[in-house]
């Protein structure tokens, strides 16, 4: 690795850092305190099953997500999925986004037709 990629590399981990959270000297240690959105994330009661413990996020104010998924889109006649061509091509469907915000294809996701 050059040394300017290097440079570069470790400048953008550390405006990560301090974009992400503000590390507050003290005693007996540092401490990292979140900033921005990170500071309204509320942890939960972990959850434990066996060696797994498992802490819920949640944001302290609820807000509209900047996507919808694509089969709440369907249900809403937001999105429609179709064949590419007459033919059709098994791994390739065209998608219209009708909504006004981006969708969300989790991948592994299937949607049916009712008909």
């Amino acid at each position: 690795m050059s040394a300017k990629r290097a440079r570069s590399t470790l400048a953008q981990r550390e405006t990560r850092k301090t974009t992400l959270a503000k590390t507050v000297q003290g005693s007996p240690g540092a401490v990292t305190q979140p900033n921005g959105l990170f500071a309204e994330l509320c942890l939960g009661k972990p959850l434990h099953h066996r060696n797994l413990t498992v802490f819920p996020l949640s944001w302290a104010n609820p807000h509209e997500a900047p996507y919808i998924l694509l089969g709440t889109a369907i249900e809403a006649g937001q999105a429609v999925v179709e064949e590419v061509n007459e033919a059709g091509s098994v791994p390739n469907l065209a998608v219209t986004n009708k909504a006004d915000r981006p969708l969300l294809i989790p991948e592994g996701e299937t949607y049916g037709s009712s008909e």
